[in-house]
Parts: C-alpha cells; structure tokens; sequence
C-alpha cells in the first residue's frame, strides 16, 4: 500500500509500505523530515504554530490510499538511538515494559492480593494517626493513604532486574542486541493477546549494533512481521548499510534520493538486469542480490560522495541506474564494460 505523507514544499512524499518497509538513499535531509513527521504524526504530538507555519497553518496529514490514516491508528515505537532501547525496557508509562507488564497484571488474578495490600496500608494509616494526629480546636490533621493500584504498583513498587551468570547487573552493561532482542520479546507477547496495530520505526540500527547481530535482530523482527498481521515496521537504513531483499521485501523498498521511487517485483529487477549486463556472463541471482543490497542506497543520487565500491558494485549501480530510466544522473564511473573489462584483467 502506499502512504503520502505531508511535505511543507511539496504536496506529499509517497512511499510505498508493506509489514517490513526499508527507508534507503542520500537525501539525509528527506529521510530526516520523513523520520520526524512519522513521529510527530503517530506520537501524538501537539503542533506549535511554528510547526503549522511550516503547512500553511493546517495539519499534516498521512494518508493510506487516500484514506486520511487517524493519528491513533498504531501505537507507536521509536528505536533511533542505543539509549531508546534502554528507555523502552523502563517501567515508565509510555514504554513497552511497562505496557507489558500491564498486560501480565491484567491477566494474573491480583485483586485479592491489592485488596489485602489495601487492608494492611489502612491498619498502618491507623496506627500512625493515634499517635500522630492532631486536633486544634474543630479541625484534625492526620494522614490518609493512597491505595495500591496496577499502575501505580508498575511505576513506584517494581524494579526491572537484569541478571548475567546469576549476577544482578546493570541495564548499561548489557548489549544492545541481547535490550534489542527483551524488547521483541515484550512485543510479541503483546502482539499474541491484542488486536491493537503497532508501529516500529527505527534508525541506523546497524550504527549501535554490529553487523552479525543486526542481521539476527532484522531476522525476528521480520519472523514477527510476518506472523503478526498488526505489526508493522519502517526501516532507515544506515548508508551503506546492508537491505534485506527477499522477493517479498523488495517493493517495499524506497529510494530516497534525488526523487523517490520503490523497487519492482523481484523476478522483473532480475531479469532486465540479465537483458541489460554488459557480457554474457551473467552473475547468479544470489549473486546479484548481495550486490544490489550493498549499493541500493546509493541509486538515485547524482553524487555517492567519498563512499568506496567494488568494480562489481559499481556495474551494478550503473546497470541499474540506467535500467529504471536514471539515465540523466551523472554517474563518476566509466561504463559498465569497462569497468568489468578491468575487473577480469586484475583477476
């Protein structure tokens, strides 16, 4: 499905959207206005008129085949930096952990056990009064209590605790990967008992999580994706970063860069690829596909800047910038039988 979000210069920016949505591409000033916007928009945030000046004095909008999409439609997510991750796994309102453990306390029967907390707060309170009270003339000062209640108990009674080795360590000394992968698992927890459609944006995840263990993050979020048909997950990709390219990921895919456009169908990438490789010798499909996920962030753009790329990823970039009517970006690599000529020759 695709989604047209606001643009303050243009009338929207157009994505297309699936379960897995990856954000790649140059134009860091796009993405960064597409990043905030989704969180404005979905957080729930209160424009200033500063925010309006930007529209026209009226709101932004995100809409979903032209359906305007209500700004409580998910419940939102936001991994952008390693201390989100530490944020989410807290017990304040607002987070996953303590959305879960709402959901755990609604399940356990714990009424009787508030109420006996309730009782023995009470006889406290009267203890205390018989002591501490005081009367002057008709008025009397004592206390009162405040009754134990689920939220309350989440944010003022329970610690998270996080043990290594059977050895309570700090939050900050565990991995991001290992708070990455509590935080999934709170998730699909909530996802198996609710009907409620969560949004999960993240970005340049790979910048605070080594490569290896990215790879195994993006893996179960995409099994949960898939399983879970009210999850949903936009991706910013790091430059350079690696994309996930399955055929059904691949449309899914948006270029952000001097304009935007999504990748086609898998089987149609590969086969004008073939028709259009400068010799015979056509890499495998497996082949190209890692080499497509390497310089996917880089299509679209008339300058790659100081980025480095093989001979092979080159090809691939002109192949395909020239492929999906790019012709007019000037490219700083000769052609690809050239390039491909030199390729052999080293080899």
């Amino acid at each position: 499905m695709k989604w047209k979000i606001s643009h303050p210069y243009n009338d929207f920016v157009e994505i297309e959207v699936g379960q897995y949505t990856q954000i790649v591409g140059l134009n860091q000033e796009l993405k960064y206005y597409m990043w905030l916007l989704l969180n404005w928009y979905f957080g729930g945030k209160k424009y200033t008129e500063n925010d309006l000046s930007l529209f026209d004095f009226e709101e932004p909008v995100i809409q979903s085949e032209e359906k305007i999409l209500n700004r409580k439609e998910f419940k939102l997510i936001t991994i952008e930096r390693a201390e989100d991750l530490h944020e989410q796994l807290s017990l304040k309102k607002g987070t996953i952990a303590y959305e879960y453990f709402m959901q755990i306390m609604n399940r356990v029967e714990l009424t009787s056990h508030i109420e006996k907390l309730n009782d023995i707060l009470e006889q406290l309170s009267n203890e205390i009064n018989k002591t501490a009270q005081i009367e002057v003339k008709d008025v009397l000062y004592k206390t009162d209590v405040v009754d134990f209640m689920k939220e309350s108990i989440i944010k003022n009674h329970l610690l998270q605790l996080v043990e290594r080795d059977g050895v309570v360590v700090s939050n900050e000394l565990i991995d991001n990967e290992s708070k990455f992968l509590i935080l999934l698992n709170m998730l699909e927890r909530l996802l198996e008992e609710s009907s409620d459609k969560y949004l999960l944006l993240i970005k340049n995840a790979e910048e605070y999580i080594s490569k290896n263990r990215y790879q195994q993050i993006v893996e179960r979020i995409l099994r949960e994706s898939n399983t879970y048909g009210n999850l949903y997950v936009l991706n910013f990709i790091t430059i350079g970063g690696c994309v996930v390219l399955f055929p059904n990921l691949v449309e899914s895919v948006n270029i952000i860069g001097d304009y935007i456009e999504s990748l086609p169908e898998w089987d149609f990438v590969y086969d004008r690829y073939c028709k259009h490789y400068p010799l015979n010798d056509v890499p495998s499909e497996e082949h190209f596909r890692q080499s497509l996920s390497r310089v996917c962030g880089f299509l679209l753009a008339k300058e790659i800047g100081d980025f480095s790329l093989s001979v092979e990823d080159k090809v691939t970039l002109t192949v395909l910038n020239q492929l999906f009517s790019f012709k007019t970006i000037e490219m700083k690599v000769e052609s690809p039988l050239r390039l491909l000529s030199e390729y052999i020759l080293e080899d």
